[in-house]
């Protein structure tokens, strides 16, 4: 025997209850996310944490920017040291590939990346 799903309120009472609003902003903070274009972010701007942030990681993008800012600026004031830079690239670089190598039902696990 098939399952009933739950009875809905007719669409005028949705908007009256404002269960419709709720609904749709549910709906837009759970867009689908590719890892294809996460990987992408993670070669071309990873150094910066883009991909942390469009992943909806927001405090290892923000560390992932600090550590990118205060690497530079040890490099600035250390003109022998530049070679602390390749550290955020390195780590964008690993962070694409891993993004790359991982199957879809596990990166929808792991982001919590849910269809509607």
């Amino acid at each position: 025997m098939a399952k009933k799903s739950k009875k809905q309120l007719p669409a005028p009472a949705r908007q009256a209850y404002g269960t419709e609003l709720a609904y749709n902003s549910l709906r837009a903070n759970h867009k689908m996310r590719s890892r294809h274009l996460a990987a992408v972010l993670a070669f071309l701007t990873g150094f910066l944490g883009v991909h942390n942030f469009y992943l909806g990681k927001v405090v290892p993008g923000i560390l992932q920017l600090l550590l990118t800012v205060i690497l530079a600026l040890v490099c600035l004031k250390l003109f022998w040291a530049p070679y602390v830079m390749i550290i955020p690239f390195a780590l964008a670089i690993v962070r694409g590939i891993l993004l790359l190598g991982m199957d879809d039902a596990k990166f929808r696990e792991k982001y919590r990346v849910r269809t509607f």
